[in-house]
């Protein structure tokens, strides 16, 4: 299908009036609800933050109030203020097997552990830890993370045990490991949960999912998310995060009861997801609707233009003498149809004149057999009969140029045979083409070049081998011709100059064959006429007109042209300088010809 058809433009113009107004739907669509769903994964995100936060504040706060009501036992208090630990020791051990206590203490005023579950060999010892001081102050405890005596981050949660006047008599305690809240947290509903950290309120990690980080007790204060958590604070960014080095969207929540924070950060590409999935999706929609309007537009344009084509075929079918007619709409009644029934007569017309013409021509090539066969034997059997009587020597002078002006008559009329097959055979629908070496075939045409009496005849020509190109037989006479006429219009001194240069033309390699001469010339209001049929010269020298018109055929046959031109530039007098130029036909490097 041609670009510049009329099926195509009528398509090129449907398509965008149809598509852009999809296309323009589909990208503001696409727009607006990447900016709904992104409010959304915001809101979702920070909603889950918001959830775990709720989650481990209530879990602590429950764990809590058991150690509570461990510390509220009036036999726990008793050992307490005897100094005992008979009760103690069972109680710890109770609710170290039945709760998510890893180890429970039991700690006097002063931090000595005065009971302790499982043994951890620091009985009678003192302890040095935050929640001491904090809880015999009669306030409750949650801090951590710590490491323990087994090497394992912990977190301890404590709360005071009350004596008589509300007096402090020591604190029960209790560590969860922070792989078991890691556990918890991880076993949630929520989407990101390997995004998820928990870190207290100087920022270092709690809960995360490189269980290094919280073995390192790793400090992410430097974190923007988590500097928001520090100061109290719930919301959501995109952040980048120096320590993974990535961007992310983290949505922070504080755990209120204890200070810490949870961080959901999801890397971008990630949390947005479902922004690229919608993208696609609503690409791949508009596209679709696309395809299926130039669908449309593709059928809409060809039924509008099968009139048309229709007829183009029948332009086709008919140039091959092919039926036709059934791809005419004749049968329509608007200007198409009109135009169709026109195009069916002139076929009809056309059709006749064919026939006439290939009868004309069919008449023509019968006298040109009937003159090259028929003539021409009538024509050798005069001139042999004229050589005969020439050879008589009682002819007298006047007799013998008598003869010879007759025999050069007949020869002539020999070589208006020998034109016009000549002209036949270039014209033929299909010229035998074959390789020909330039160089050969200049080389016979010098050779065999005949010199008139009376004339110093000069031809300078220095071989060039290898000059091929897409040449016929007749190429040799053609060149003949341009050197027997340089010798035929020339005074008693004649010298020709042939050569052959390689130049470009239109991008591809040509041979010109010069033949210059120091001949009478030809002017220059002849040149322009001079390669038409039975046009000649403006020299008293005789000829047909046939030569060059015969030369320019050929040449133009087989690709090439010939043109003439003053040998010296503005003095048609001191001769002419004929250029036949060919298209070269050049060796591959394989060895193969490239035509």
């Amino acid at each position: 299908m041609k670009l510049n058809s009329i099926r195509v433009k009528m398509i090129l113009i449907l398509i965008p009036l149809v598509i852009i107004p999809i296309l323009l739907v589909g990208i503001a669509g696409t727009l607006f609800y990447r900016d709904v769903i992104r409010d959304n994964i915001w809101d979702d995100n920070l909603g889950q933050a918001k959830a775990l936060s709720a989650y481990i504040d209530t879990r602590l706060d429950y764990s809590t109030l058991y150690l509570d009501s461990l510390a509220s036992r009036p036999l726990v208090i008793s050992d307490l203020e005897n100094n005992k630990s008979t009760v103690l020791n069972l109680t710890l051990e109770f609710a170290s097997e039945n709760t998510d206590f890893d180890t429970m203490y039991a700690v006097s005023p002063d931090g000595t552990i005065v009971s302790s579950y499982p043994d951890t060999g620091m009985l009678g010892k003192r302890v040095d830890k935050p929640f001491v001081g904090d809880v015999t102050g009669m306030s409750r405890y949650t801090g951590g993370p710590f490491i323990n005596e087994t090497g394992e981050p912990v977190i301890i949660l404590a709360v005071p045990v009350a004596g008589q006047n509300n007096t402090s008599l020591g604190t029960i305690a209790g560590e969860i490991s922070t792989d078991t809240l890691r556990a918890e947290l991880f076993s949630t509903q929520t989407r990101y949960n390997q995004y998820v950290y928990m870190v207290n309120s100087t920022g270092h990690i709690i809960v995360h999912s490189n269980r290094s980080f919280m073995t390192a007790v790793k400090d992410y204060s430097s974190v923007p998310a988590v500097r928001e958590v520090m100061r109290g604070n719930t919301g959501i960014i995109e952040q980048h995060n120096l320590i993974e080095n990535d961007q992310r969207l983290a949505a922070y929540s504080i755990v209120p009861g204890a200070g810490w924070g949870i961080v959901i950060a999801v890397p971008i590409d990630v949390a947005y997801q479902p922004i690229y999935e919608s993208t696609y999706m609503f690409a791949a929609v508009t596209l679709a609707l696309a395809a299926i309007t130039a669908l449309i537009a593709i059928l809409l344009g060809n039924y509008l233009v099968r009139p048309i084509t229709g007829i183009l075929m029948a332009t086709r079918k008919m140039a091959d003498g092919a039926d036709y007619q059934q791809f005419l709409p004749v049968g329509r009644d608007d200007e198409l149809g009109e135009l169709a029934r026109s195009f069916d007569d002139m076929s009809r017309q056309i059709t006749s004149d064919r026939a006439r013409i290939v009868d004309e021509k069919n008449r023509a090539e019968l006298y040109v057999d009937v003159m090259g066969h028929d003539i021409n034997n009538l024509n050798q059997a005069a001139l042999a009969s004229l050589e005969l009587i020439r050879d008589d020597p009682g002819l007298t002078m006047e007799e013998r140029e008598s003869i010879d002006s007759a025999m050069a008559a007949v020869n002539g009329s020999a070589g208006i045979i020998d034109n016009v097959r000549k002209i036949q055979r270039i014209n033929e629908e299909k010229l035998d083409v074959i390789p020909e070496d330039l160089d050969r075939l200049l080389q016979a045409s010098i050779d065999e070049m005949p010199r008139p009496k009376g004339k110093n005849v000069v031809i300078n020509y220095r071989p060039a081998q290898g000059r091929m190109v897409n040449g016929n037989p007749l190429l040799k006479e053609a060149f003949a011709n341009l050197i027997g006429n340089a010798i035929k219009y020339s005074g008693d001194e004649v010298t020709i100059d042939v050569s052959i240069e390689r130049a470009e033309k239109t991008g591809r390699p040509y041979y010109d064959v010069i033949i210059a001469d120091n001949g009478y010339g030809i002017p220059d209001d002849v040149k322009p006429r001079l390669f038409r049929r039975f046009q000649r010269g403006t020299t008293k020298a005789r000829g047909k007109g046939l030569g060059l018109y015969i030369v320019r055929s050929l040449v133009e046959k087989l690709g090439g042209s010939v043109s003439v031109e003053n040998r010296v530039p503005g003095d048609y007098r001191k001769g002419s300088k004929f250029i036949v130029s060919l298209p070269a036909r050049e060796e591959r490097t394989d060895g193969n010809d490239l035509r």
